[in-house]
């Protein structure tokens, strides 16, 4: 009998023992994938977006802390989603260490290289259990504009160094939202 004993009591033990997800983490919590906006002359490739931080705002404007992330594109959607709390949004805010983007103007590769920016990015969006937010970079103008001033290749930039820059920063500021919930 000792060891049914035994063997019951572990069964029992490891059904009520169970490891605590990460704080803020449960299944079901909403979330969040990216998508470089592209156009059918202007086509994502690829890209990486490296976050050292990553914040959430409600719409009394406290912050909720998302931590740093890394978002891969495959084409123009990232491969990787961001876990938001349940709640009424009014903006997102990173802290950008690289961004990078690939795309291909009428069969020409671009590759754009900015790093160390912010990126605040107001927009209003409810999250709820399950639901899935698409954050769109840019808008359908943004990659157009900037193929007119960028050379085939790879080209570094830096804030308010060129018009190329200032083409890709207004763009990318101005132009991305939270679209929208699946």
């Amino acid at each position: 009998m000792k060891p049914m004993f035994s063997l019951g009591a572990l069964l029992l033990a490891s059904c009520t023992t169970s490891s605590d997800p990460h704080s803020g983490t449960f299944v079901g919590n909403p979330s969040l994938t990216a998508r470089i906006a592209d156009n059918p002359v202007q086509s994502v490739l690829s890209g990486q977006l490296d976050l050292l931080e990553s914040h959430v705002t409600d719409c009394e404007s406290t912050a909720t802390p998302l931590g740093p992330r890394q978002l891969r594109f495959n084409g123009p959607s990232s491969a990787e989603s961001i876990d938001l709390p349940v709640g009424d949004h009014c903006g997102l805010f990173f802290v950008v260490d690289l961004f990078t983007v690939t795309f291909e103007d009428e069969g020409t590769p671009i590759t754009i290289v900015a790093d160390d920016f912010d990126l605040s990015i107001p927009s209003t969006f409810v999250a709820r259990d399950g639901n899935q937010a698409i954050l769109r970079l840019g808008d359908e103008r943004w990659l157009a504009e900037v193929a007119t001033l960028a050379p085939s290749g790879e080209t570094r930039l830096s804030r308010g160094t060129s018009p190329l820059a200032d083409a890709f920063f207004e763009g990318l500021f101005d132009g991305s939202t939270v679209l929208s919930f699946e």
